[in-house]
């Protein structure tokens, strides 16, 4: 157990003991969290104290912030506080050692400047800064020690969330500090710290009558009766007894205990503020100013707030110490408790005192964050001078990932100017706000570039409130006065909010037309999806395709947050062309791992998710849709894409009940998202309860949604062949038969030999379905033909001729992950006469997603530590992943990776 020295805490050797075994824990690389949630003065402070002795003793590396009410607008404060000191004192060397791969991405928040904040790097930063941690703590293992947490900002509490989801395979013991249902606490987040798996909750209870007896007692022998009044009127708080016999001049006399019934509910604010006044007249000034200062305190800064001079001021914190009050080592309150007692006996002089404290900090060079947070402290008011500096302060936490800080300090700003009013605007769009008011007037006030800025954001608003007319129309209306070469990057917005109407698609495929010669990548994207939406061959489709992404680094250039690029690839899986397809979007999955972009990882995997459901392996397809809901937990519009896919992988694996579950996750579709197919897949699934009606209905809703567009996400080849079979089972068979006839010549026409096979099949032809599902690329589609030309002949008596074609549709459906289509020809092969053995996954077909991706990374040349960075994911689960691997693969070894994953 943890060894708390001569004041040893009493009753808190369940938490000491508990923590002794956490930071056990981290030393054999074990990472875990231990939260102490305690009503203020319970012992919380004095556990965490005890604690970082005990870790330095140990060998561990000790990082310490503490949390203040002043600082939950200054983004990233705890983080800073936490990493600053170490990383001050790094040489050059080791400061790249620290900053080595991902981390890369948490620099920005420790640089003296801000970087672009083009495109919103909240989970770019999380992510850097996990890395951060973890290199740390490959060098030692580490404490990380948060007091006050329930003042901390949120974008910090928001890396503790996420370094608390992955602590577990880091040698890191994270202590936290917290009290419950704190006023103005950013409690969301920290019951999420609380409910992440490697928390262990510590409460510290108030001490009982005979704890509070010995404290006492160590004081002055106490007769019963004043030991119980101490202990009723405390309630057992450890600093409430503390201060009561600190700040009294009681002796422990029975007859004193109704002096200390009425003494105790002030004690803390009336002790402290007398024994400050004791002292000098100067002392309470410094005190204030020390409180007003907080982290930024020093002893130049103290005295100028003061109004003393520096030699006076260093007497008076002198004197503060001896009373107890200061601790020297960090000019520190020694209890949060005594400065929050300072601090509200500021009044009205406190707006004043801080307006100063800002001069003062600005004046020093302190960091405009800082600055900032005074003045949000300070009486409103029209500053020229003020406002700037909580514009850059605000425009800061944007290029931090820190949009709910950003506006908090851009909305204060008095006067507002046009680029704090896009600022403002952009960090409304961040958090979910309405920006457009403040970006209109933004529009309206400021240059071209502002305005065509303003107007980008707007946009991207409106389209996301499913109103894209209004957002073209904003386009439109800027484009003229906008110089280049921001009016380029209006046009290729404006194209694709076009693309999001659902009221003319002739005027999207115009402006296609229109700008395609620009030669952009947006365009030819834009290009590429057009010509193969309207049904042209793959020859007409590829040649786009191509010029936009001769560049390797095109997806660089379009952005990771950009859906130019998911166009394109969308228009290469409509025509069947799975090698281009599958290189393209390992370039998006490469451009977005280096990005560290949660939610573009997200779209990487829907889009492997997708390749691997028509060209690779159902299995694989399922968890990677999974893993991209994960990634995309909590964004409408990705959740629903990425679910409708994981639905018909599910359907096309014959798990209706998983499909079903996955259709139930899925919102009612509007407008925006109805390009995804969500009613396509729900025709489906009715169709497979045994509902043709509620099939048709769904599926004719999704057509309407999809007659005025043509340039879907995804063609409805699959939509085509589902209408068939709906209609052949409501009896309409000559409707299905036309229909198929008409859409069989298209697909034909177009070379999607995939697609022409799945009508065939609607029609029973086949024969014809599997001579197209020969030319196809699409395995399930080959599968499927071949099983029903098998059906088909054990249906004629003829077993025999039927073993064949049954035979190959079992080994392809089983190397695709068909598992149900399987088990049927399985259950075919038996009628037929045959005696087969059922088959098990071996060597490739039997690694996961994971583990498939975790070897292509190593036989591509990446580290362990790389490919984890690549795969948001901790360095043990690359190093299970690939154990698992050589283990199915039945190799020794990563030098024969590359040989046995292309057997």
């Amino acid at each position: 157990m943890i060894d708390a020295g001569p004041n040893t805490l009493l009753e808190r050797g369940a938490e000491l003991e508990g923590l002794a075994s956490q930071l056990g824990a981290a030393r054999a690389a074990q990472g875990s969290v231990a939260l102490l949630e305690a009503p203020a003065g319970q012992g919380k402070t004095s556990l965490l104290r005890v604690l970082r002795a005990e870790a330095a003793h140990d060998g561990l590396r000790v990082l310490t912030a503490t949390g203040a009410p002043l600082e939950r607008d200054f983004a990233f404060g705890i983080v800073r506080q936490l990493f600053d000191a170490e990383l001050h004192t790094a040489d050059e060397a080791r400061r790249e050692r620290l900053f080595a791969g991902a981390a890369a991405l948490a620099e920005p928040v420790f640089a003296t400047a801000p970087t672009s904040d083009e495109e919103d790097p909240a989970h770019s930063t999380m992510y850097g800064l996990y890395w951060l941690a973890a290199n740390l703590a490959a060098e030692q293992p580490l404490l990380l020690v948060i007091d006050d947490a329930h003042w901390a900002d949120a974008p910090s509490l928001r890396f503790l969330d996420a370094l608390a989801r992955r602590v577990e395979d880091l040698p890191v013991l994270l202590a936290i500090g917290a009290r419950p249902a704190e006023p103005g606490a950013e409690q969301a987040l920290l019951d999420g710290l609380a409910t992440a798996p490697a928390t262990r909750l510590l409460r510290p209870q108030a001490l009982s009558e005979r704890a509070v007896k010995a404290l006492v007692n160590a004081k002055f022998d106490a007769e019963p009766a004043f030991v119980t009044a101490c202990f009723e009127t405390t309630r057992g708080n450890p600093l409430l007894v503390t201060e009561l016999l600190k700040g009294t001049p009681f002796t422990g006399r029975a007859d004193e205990a109704e002096a200390v019934r009425t003494t105790v509910p002030g004690t803390v604010a009336r002790t402290v503020t007398a024994r400050i006044r004791r002292l000098s007249d100067h002392a309470l000034a410094v005190a204030r100013a020390t409180a007003v200062l907080g982290d930024a305190t020093s002893l130049e800064r103290v005295a100028a707030l003061a109004g003393i001079a520096p030699e006076e001021a260093a007497m008076e914190l002198d004197q503060l110490a001896q009373a107890d009050l200061i601790d020297t080592a960090d000019a520190r309150f020694t209890h949060p408790m005594v400065r929050e007692v300072v601090e509200s006996d500021l009044g009205a002089q406190g707006a004043r005192l801080h307006r100063e404290a800002a001069r003062i900090l600005h004046e020093a060079g302190a960091l405009d964050g800082v600055v900032a947070t005074h003045l949000l402290a300070a009486e409103p008011a029209q500053d020229p001078w003020a406002s700037a500096i909580l514009a850059r302060a605000g425009r800061r936490a944007l290029a931090e990932g820190a949009p709910d800080v950003a506006l908090t300090l851009l909305a204060r700003c008095s006067p507002p100017t046009p680029d704090s009013l896009l600022g403002l605007g952009v960090a409304q769009f961040r958090v979910g706000a309405d920006p457009i008011a403040a970006l209109d007037e933004a529009a309206r006030t400021g240059s071209p570039e502002v305005a065509a800025e303003a107007t980008k954001v707007a946009a991207a608003a409106l389209v996301l409130r499913s109103e894209p007319r209004r957002a073209a129309a904003r386009l439109r209306a800027v484009l003229p006065s906008t110089p280049e070469p921001a009016r380029g990057e209006l046009q290729d917005q404006l194209v694709e909010t076009l693309a999001y109407r659902d009221d003319d698609a002739q005027e999207y495929l115009a402006a296609v037309d229109e700008h395609a010669h620009t030669g952009r990548p947006t365009m030819l994207c834009h290009l590429a999806h057009a010509r193969a939406m309207a049904g042209a061959p793959r020859s007409e489709v590829l040649p786009a395709w191509r010029r936009a992404f001769a560049d390797s680094r095109v997806f660089a250039r379009l952005g990771v947050e950009r859906f130019a690029a998911l166009w394109a690839l969308d228009a290469l899986l409509a025509v069947e062309a799975a090698d281009e397809a599958k290189e393209a979007i390992r370039a998006m999955t490469d451009l977005t791992n280096r990005a560290g972009s949660r939610s573009s990882a997200g779209g990487a995997a829907w889009m492997e998710a997708r390749w691997e459901r028509r060209f690779g392996h159902l299995r694989r397809a399922e968890e990677l849709a999974l893993h991209g809901l994960e990634l995309a937990s909590g964004d409408h519009i990705p959740e629903t894409a990425i679910g409708t896919t994981l639905a018909g992988i599910r359907l096309d694996r014959g798990d209706v009940a998983g499909a079903r579950e996955a259709i139930s996750t899925i919102p009612e579709p509007g407008a925006t998202v109805a390009i995804f197919g969500v009613w396509a897949i729900r025709a489906r699934f009715h169709l497979e309860e045994g509902d043709p009606e509620a099939a048709l209905a769904s599926l004719e809703r999704q057509e309407r949604a999809d007659t005025s567009r043509r340039w879907l996400i995804g063609l409805r080849e699959d939509s085509h062949a589902l209408r068939v079979r709906i209609l052949a089972a409501l009896g309409r068979t000559e409707e299905a038969e036309a229909f198929a006839a008409a859409e069989i010549a298209k697909a034909a026409a177009r070379e999607a030999f995939g697609a022409e096979s799945v009508l065939r099949l609607a029609i029973g032809d086949v024969e014809g379905a599997v001579a197209a599902a020969e030319r196809s690329p699409l395995p399930l589609v080959h599968a499927t033909a071949v099983a029903e030309l098998g059906f088909k002949l054990r249906r004629e008596g003829r077993r025999a001729d039927a073993r064949i074609p049954l035979r190959e549709a079992r080994d392809l459906a089983h190397r695709c992950g068909a598992t149900a289509l399987e088990a049927r020809v399985h259950e075919e092969l038996v009628v037929a006469g045959a005696r087969p053995q059922r088959l098990a996954f071996s060597g490739v077909d039997a690694l996961t997603a994971q583990e498939r991706r975790v070897a292509e990374l190593a036989v591509r040349g990446l580290r362990n530590r790389e490919i984890a960075e690549a795969l948001f994911v901790s360095l043990k689960t690359v190093e299970v992943h690939l154990g698992r691997a050589y283990t199915k693969l039945g190799i020794q070894g990563r030098s024969q990776l590359a040989d046995a994953l292309s057997d």
